[in-house]
């Protein structure tokens, strides 16, 4: 998994007077923001105002909650004068996330807080992912937005309905992993097509491509792409792209 260099989320706390209460900026943010500060039982709280800065596109894929419990996790700790080291902040920036995917992965989380191309398996320490040499990768907006936890609850559906189905394609989206680990690190572009190809058509045995989706793969193919795929968790967000 990989960050994305032009998107980024700061937060930024200024300490107010004693007795003040906690501001959001921007206020649109504040239920939020407030319910994760709830869960994280950080009481009381801080008094000043916290502002949140985002280029991140609310869900598109790019793992915006992620980001966002990151860097709450990481001023929770540090205003409880606690280690705001890697493994703490992954570890309360998940259950964080929980709030959003009713069970949190992990896998943002780990790469929000490392800023860098991580192997990730649930239950193991993240590992840094081995690149020969970075592929030319471009992302293209469907203009649909989707919710991870509808896309969660739409596999879990089908593991109840067709559960030999479901299997395939968590088999399926296995091979498409490794295949492309082993491709990122033999710096190989057509196995790597392949991968992405396999992830595809996992979306689309979920049930998880947007309306249209097909007709800007055939546009971004047509015009030489190797490969797309859906960024995230499906059901919207953006297409990467895979070229030459």
């Amino acid at each position: 998994m990989f960050p994305h260099p032009e998107y980024a989320l700061e937060l930024v706390f200024e300490p107010g007077e004693r007795g003040a209460a906690l501001r959001l900026n921007p206020v649109d943010q504040t239920a939020r923001v407030r319910e994760l500060l709830e869960q994280a039982d950080v009481s009381p709280l801080p008094e000043g105002l916290l502002s949140l800065r985002s280029t991140i596109p609310l869900g598109a894929g790019f793992g915006s909650s992620a980001a966002l419990c990151v860097v709450l996790a990481r001023w929770i700790l540090s205003a409880r004068g606690l280690s705001a080291d890697s493994a703490s902040v992954r570890a309360l920036a998940t259950r964080l996330e929980h709030h959003f995917h009713g069970e949190s992965s992990g896998m943002d989380v780990a790469v929000a807080t490392e800023g860098r191309a991580l192997r990730f398996r649930r239950g193991e320490e993240p590992r840094p992912l081995e690149l020969k040499r970075m592929p030319r990768f471009t992302f293209h907006d469907t203009g649909h937005r989707a919710s991870t936890q509808d896309c969660i609850r739409r596999v879990a559906d089908l593991a109840s309905t067709d559960p030999a189905r479901a299997r395939s394609l968590d088999a399926q989206m296995a091979e498409a992993s490794q295949l492309a680990i082993r491709a990122l690190a033999q710096g190989e572009l057509g196995p790597l097509a392949q991968a992405m190809d396999l992830g595809q058509g996992c979306f689309q045995g979920w049930g998880l491509l947007p309306p249209g989706v097909e007709t800007l793969e055939q546009t971004l193919r047509a015009q030489g792409a190797l490969a797309v795929k859906l960024t995230g968790a499906g059901g919207g967000g953006f297409i990467v792209a895979l070229w030459p």
